[in-house]
């Protein structure tokens, strides 16, 4: 690609960003990267939704987990966790971080659950982790 084309290129995307519908945010934040030449074709300008919540971490997202974690330990929020067990069985169980800690094989997190008494979980193990809404800790 020529140098001379990018200014082109960064003109007609600009022009084809104002032909899609977005919040003053969101416009911003895409003129940003055009700029940046972080989109380099019309495709990439679709905005996808990202969920505002910032109370759920995914599987790869091993620092957020963490947080999420520690935070609800720090407050006694009570957790949702879907992991997967030894066996490779999907399970998905509620609980009260009770405490984090560190070991050879990894970090565990400890649950207290209703249903399962004290539960040790390793944290790369989790597949998604929500922390719960409740009138009692009003998150």
């Amino acid at each position: 690609r020529d140098d001379q084309d990018e200014p082109l290129l960064v003109g007609r995307l600009l022009s084809a960003l104002d032909a899609i519908v977005t919040t003053p945010e969101e416009r911003a934040s895409l003129e940003e990267r055009i700029q940046a030449r972080l989109i380099l074709d019309e495709s990439q300008l679709r905005v996808t939704p990202v969920e505002p919540e910032h109370n759920l971490a995914r599987a790869m997202d091993y620092p957020g987990k963490l947080r999420l974690l520690e935070r609800a330990l720090k407050d006694g929020t009570t957790v949702e966790v879907a992991h997967t067990e030894n066996g490779g069985s999907q399970t998905i169980l509620a609980g009260v971080p009770r405490e984090i800690r560190r070991m050879s094989s990894g970090t565990v997190v400890s649950l207290s659950t209703d249903t399962e008494g004290q539960k040790t979980i390793a944290i790369s193990a989790i597949d998604t982790l929500r922390t719960l809404r409740s009138p009692t800790n009003g998150v």
